[in-house]
């Protein structure tokens, strides 16, 4: 894996400027495909339960998923370079229907009966997890892809990838309300819902969306290592970052019930309406407020990292809901600010060759937090309750003294990029 120059320049697209139709049909296209996956997190307890899995096995078919995204990310994000976006979007949207598909059969033949046990186990981890975690691993990096190569400044890019964090958390939330209200009538409705989902971003990829020029891309799309000196402080505060966030949405079930001594249908109802308040707030923040902050992707990590931050240190007090909300409001706001700094920051140091490997190398750090984020935070409150808010303090702290003193990140200059060629 070679590792780009850190004195390399700012990139100059050479794709032309996204017209807004185009960025909102990505924008669409993240959402739908991402909904095909919220879907069914309200139902995967029930779903295991009837068909006698235990908690580790969902626990095991989440964390190979996010394997999968880690080690596919930067090839999917260096070949829409390649061969164009629209291509690795209809490709990966096909392969993640067909994998819900097979998920969505596998479970009916175990709801009847016809496969159980260790087969059953297997045939879901494959297909849910490898299988569905190696196609979705192409959506962000190759929308990020898309919009750094045509976009020319910070500002724009803040704004449109901070749009596409707030599709995905959109998606979390109307997913939540499907898979429930679905779930409720039964439990192969949502598993049929979610491959019709992610078949609408396919079919409007195949008729919507521009197709790259000959011209416009990239025959030797550069890897990005882990260690390249632009990049990696990026992603030691990112990785801290969804460290956090991830402990924030796993371990809300458990605190609400311990803590306010609630039955498990009332548990439930709280635990929703916390991660929705969080996720609401976040979408707010990166569509609504954060187009109109003039602040640099690095005062951005900063200042969304310290909120969250707070937000911890609030939720360690013992006090009641309100005092509890607060800590989610808190939450979702600092992630909304925290995650498109993030992300933008090291598609500014990068050029035109390397952004699909930057996207795809953010996404991958994403994708190993959420392989350890479970495994992590659930093991730390069995220990004990209040020691994953202590990790996350710690961290966050960590992360925010990382940040105000690293000169890669402390700086507060808006970068600039040469404007993309018109067409």
């Amino acid at each position: 894996m070679t590792e780009a120059q850190p004195n390399a320049q700012s990139p100059v697209a050479h794709t032309p400027g996204a017209a807004p139709d185009q960025f909102k049909l990505v924008s669409i296209i993240v959402f739908l495909a991402f909904l095909g996956q919220m879907i069914l997190n309200p139902v995967i307890a029930p779903l295991s339960r009837s068909l006698d899995l235990q908690e580790w096995h969902v626990g095991a078919m989440i964390s190979l998923a996010a394997v999968a995204l880690a080690l596919l990310s930067q090839f999917w994000g260096r070949r829409s370079l390649k061969v164009g976006a629209k291509k690795v979007f209809i490709l990966s949207t096909l392969l993640a229907a067909a994998a819900l598909v097979l998920f969505a059969v596998i479970s009916w033949f175990g709801m009847k009966g016809m496969l159980a046990g260790t087969t059953l186990f297997l045939l879901m981890l494959l297909t849910r997890g490898i299988f569905y975690g190696g196609a979705i691993s192409a959506i962000n990096p190759t929308a990020m892809a898309y919009i750094t190569s045509t976009t020319s400044d910070e500002k724009a890019r803040l704004r449109q990838l901070g749009a596409i964090g707030a599709m995905q958390a959109l998606s979390g939330m109307i997913g939540a309300f499907l898979g429930g209200a679905l779930g409720a009538i039964s439990l192969m409705a949502p598993l049929i819902l979610m491959p019709i989902m992610v078949l609408c971003a396919t079919t409007l990829v195949a008729v919507k969306m521009h197709p790259y020029r000959d011209d416009q891309l990239i025959e030797q799309p550069a890897r990005i290592s882990y260690t390249d000196k632009r990049v990696y402080p990026f992603l030691i505060a990112g990785f801290l970052l969804f460290i956090a966030f991830g402990t924030l949405t796993l371990i809300v079930g458990f605190v609400v019930q311990d803590r306010f001594g609630l039955d498990a249908g009332a548990t439930a109802g709280y635990s929703a309406g916390f991660i929705l308040l969080a996720s609401v707030v976040m979408v707010i923040t990166q569509a609504v407020v954060l187009p109109k902050l003039n602040l640099s992707a690095r005062t951005l990590l900063r200042l969304g990292l310290s909120i969250m931050l707070v937000a911890f240190i609030v939720l360690l007090i013992p006090a009641g809901y309100f005092l509890f909300a607060v800590g989610y409001f808190l939450g979702g706001a600092g992630a909304g600010l925290a995650i498109p700094g993030y992300s933008t920051g090291p598609t500014l140091l990068a050029t035109k060759e390397e952004q699909g490997g930057i996207g795809g190398i953010i996404n991958a750090t994403n994708g190993w937090t959420y392989a350890i984020a479970p495994i992590l935070s659930t093991s730390l409150y069995g220990w004990n309750p209040e020691s994953p808010f202590i990790m996350c303090v710690v961290l966050l702290a960590i992360a925010v003294l990382f940040c105000f003193l690293h000169p890669t990140l402390r700086s507060s200059k808006i970068a600039q990029t040469p404007a993309p060629v018109a067409a």
